[in-house]
């Protein structure tokens, strides 16, 4: 089915007021809460698993953190446009490659906010989805996307087949099918498949949001725990010398002592005759934080939220003495998962943007055939110092690498003559290129080889073999 024209330029999904009004659950954020949540999300309703997960989220500083460096691994890199495919022989064919692929760049940088929205999408990976609008815009004779209209990621509902559907807000769908054939071009969507789940059920929320819910009433008990046992108590103990007993006028007078110079603290007054104590772990004078259960707790959580979303824990809290070694090893394993969610992005740039751009702007012949590559460059930097080992060893060895090469590679440009360079000793000096070694003439006689001595005695090393001189005599 041709993309529709009639339809670029128009938007469909408008901001509705709906959105203005999430459910906050508050003190009812429970499990029973998150699980139910998750079931209108099976069943294709999704608003209210949105927003629980983005509550919960913006009570957990640490997930939101160890999610945000996840998804910036990506956005925050470079992207290029790689030429399609030809052979490399047929010059015309190169060409057309190259022109198609340059076209496409210009307009993706053109897009405002590119990165914006690439960073605002890669959420769909926390959520299971996300979408924007593409608005088109004719300029001159090319059709180009004037901007990206966002649409929330609650309005994302599925059907009884699992087919995305967008909704005006409050659970109605407005007729729209982002992947509908009908609709090519018109939407970006984001649909990451990490666990290879239906996708009423997919998302990095999913994994953690128990763990983020037991989080929440971790902090609750521990703020109240902080509050009525932060406080210092002011403690007057009746200490009469003869008379051990305290009347009552005694305790007033010295409760209200208490009070005047301890504003704002509890204060207790009382005869030496008894004493009051607090019993439990973390109610003893002097206890932290991380030594109550609420903050084994928390920490536990958060170990396990940096498992399940960047592969080890070890990247993101205070590293003790010997992880060293074994966080480094993790932050190896986060470039995997980096270069997966890059891949996974680079898919959705293709089929949603690259695509319509190229069939729009030079037909769908074109498009089957000179269909550039959209790529985040998303691998680890190479080692350039283990580079340069290599390449010293090679040269070594004795293979030609050339200069030119080696230059790019390191991004070092190509010294120049009268350029000034740095020395192997360090000190500056002017570049003068190796001169190439003279050929002879053609025509010139060539030098001889082996010339005999010049003082009338033989040389040895050009006489045959004691064995060979008997051979030959037999012969």
């Amino acid at each position: 089915m041709p993309i529709r024209l009639a339809q670029l330029e128009r938007q469909f999904v408008k901001v509705n007021p709906n959105d203005q009004y999430p459910i906050h659950y508050g003190a009812r954020s429970t499990v029973a809460a998150v699980g139910s949540a998750m079931r209108y999300a099976e069943q294709g309703y999704r608003s209210l698993y949105v927003d629980v997960l983005r509550e919960l989220l913006e009570g957990d500083p640490h997930a939101f953190s160890i999610l945000s460096k996840r998804f910036a691994a990506v956005a925050n890199k470079t992207w290029d446009l790689l030429p399609a495919q030809v052979d490399e022989q047929n010059e015309r064919e190169v060409e057309a490659s190259r022109e198609v692929a340059s076209f496409v760049r210009d307009a993706i940088s053109a897009i405002p906010q590119w990165q914006t929205h690439c960073r605002g999408m890669l959420w769909g990976n926390f959520y299971g989805a996300s979408l924007r609008e593409n608005m088109w815009k004719r300029r001159d004779r090319d059709w180009m996307i004037d901007c990206l209209e966002f649409v929330h990621t609650r309005r994302l509902d599925y059907d009884s087949q699992f087919k995305m559907f967008i909704t005006d807000g409050s659970g109605n769908s407005t007729g729209i099918f982002p992947r509908d054939p009908q609709w090519e071009g018109k939407f970006t969507i984001f649909e990451p498949r990490l666990s290879d789940e239906y996708p009423t059920r997919e998302g990095l929320g999913r994994i953690i949001a128990f763990s983020m819910a037991f989080k929440r009433f971790a902090w609750r008990d521990l703020v109240v725990f902080v509050e009525s046992r932060g406080k210092s108590l002011v403690d007057v103990t009746w200490k009469s010398g003869e008379n051990p007993q305290a009347g009552a006028a005694d305790v007033a007078a010295a409760e209200t002592t208490a009070q005047k110079v301890a504003a704002g603290l509890g204060s207790v007054a009382h005869a030496d005759t008894f004493s009051i104590d607090f019993k439990g772990q973390g109610s003893q004078s002097g206890a932290t934080a991380s030594q109550t259960p609420h903050g084994t707790l928390i920490d536990t959580c958060d170990q396990q939220n940096s498992e399940a979303v960047l592969g080890g824990h070890l990247t993101t809290g205070t590293q003790k003495r010997g992880e060293g070694a074994q966080a480094e090893t993790q932050s190896g394993q986060q470039d995997e998962l980096t270069m997966v969610d890059g891949g996974t992005w680079d898919d959705t740039v293709q089929a949603c943007i690259v695509r319509p751009l190229v069939t729009l702007n030079y037909g769908a012949a074109i498009a089957a055939k000179y269909l550039p590559i959209y790529h985040t460059k998303v691998e680890p930097p190479e080692d350039d110092e283990m580079a340069m080992k290599t390449v010293t060893g090679l040269v070594d060895k004795g293979l030609p690498i050339p200069t030119i090469w080696t230059s790019d590679r390191f991004g070092i440009p190509h010294a120049a003559e009268g350029d000034v360079i740095l020395a192997k000793s360090g000190i500056a000096k002017l570049y003068t290129a190796p001169e190439e070694p003279e050929e002879p003439e053609k025509g010139a006689p060539t030098p001889p080889q082996n010339q005999p001595p010049t003082d009338g005695t033989t040389d040895e090393s050009n006489q045959p073999a004691e064995a060979d001189a008997v051979g030959d005599e037999g012969t």
